[in-house]
């Protein structure tokens, strides 16, 4: 029998959108998945209450990508994030744009001809960024503010 045959309301599939919408963000920000204590213990909340833009500069940007570690120099202007170095030649056409979410919390949505990566920047006081990818799987990535397109490090003060 019919739902409207027995006095019911037929279910509208247009009520189901926002459920499924939710449950879909959830699991794209990391809201459903496992993730190790470290990254749980980086909030997406940052640390940065005034930050509205991500300064000129270069970043090093440390990812973990088909389960090894990938190196990329990114280069930040107004709103767009250029790769000038990386540890894999595969990524070094890589440019895209940056958003801010809210205030020291920015979207980086980086492509190239093969891969598109879709991240969240989260900066701390000391000008670094834990990075959450979309889909988030728990990886520990992370930018650090750099001189010029180097790979290595910066030295710790």
């Amino acid at each position: 029998m019919a739902a409207g045959a027995r006095g019911e309301a037929p279910v509208k599939r247009a009520r189901a959108f926002p459920i499924i919408f939710t449950l879909m963000a959830s699991l794209a920000f990391g809201g459903l998945t496992n993730r190790c204590d470290a990254q749980a213990a980086t909030p997406i909340e940052s640390t940065v209450s005034g930050m509205t833009s991500i300064p000129e500069k270069h970043f090093l940007v440390k990812l973990e990508l088909d389960g090894k570690e990938l190196l990329l120099n990114l280069q930040v202007k107004n709103t767009t994030a250029r790769c000038v170095n990386s540890s894999d030649p595969e990524f070094k056409a890589m440019q895209g744009s940056i958003r801010r979410t809210q205030n020291g919390v920015f979207l980086v949505v980086l492509r190239n001809e093969s891969r598109t990566l879709s991240q969240l920047w989260i900066f701390r006081k000391d000008g670094s960024a834990a990075i959450r990818e979309v889909p988030d799987r728990g990886e520990l990535q992370s930018a650090v503010p750099v001189e010029g397109d180097s790979l290595e490090p910066p030295k710790k003060p």
